[in-house]
């Protein structure tokens, strides 16, 4: 499945903290009950593995650009609870979910 150029997105601005949780969340082990997280997931992953410490514009931040089957995921991952993760990952995981309502909210204005 490949992204639809027409689907909407939003960019978010992702901590070095975020990425180090999401790559943890998004990697091979990882399970997919459905094809669009199985694509979403790995195009998210994708995105992620293209992020380098060069590539942060300010204090470690990265933007990235999500579909709407990407923030679907995001929300999915960050209401899940984790045993494996840091408690820096935990906050990263909590900080995501809040900008992950934010997107959500930017995504359903722009589609109106």
């Amino acid at each position: 499945m490949t992204p639809d150029p027409e689907e909407p997105s939003d960019i978010i601005v992702l901590s070095t903290d975020e990425v180090g949780f999401l790559m943890k969340v998004t990697g091979p082990m990882a399970e997919d009950v459905d094809a669009d997280h199985v694509a979403a997931r790995s195009s998210l992953r994708r995105k992620l593995e293209s992020l380098s410490v060069g590539d942060a514009p300010d204090d470690d931040r990265f933007p990235v650009e999500v579909s709407r089957a990407e923030l679907a995921l995001l929300h999915s991952l960050t209401k899940q609870a984790y045993s494996f993760i840091t408690q820096e990952e935990r906050r990263a995981r909590l900080v995501l979910r809040e900008k992950m309502v934010v997107s959500s909210e930017n995504l359903s204005r722009n589609t109106e």
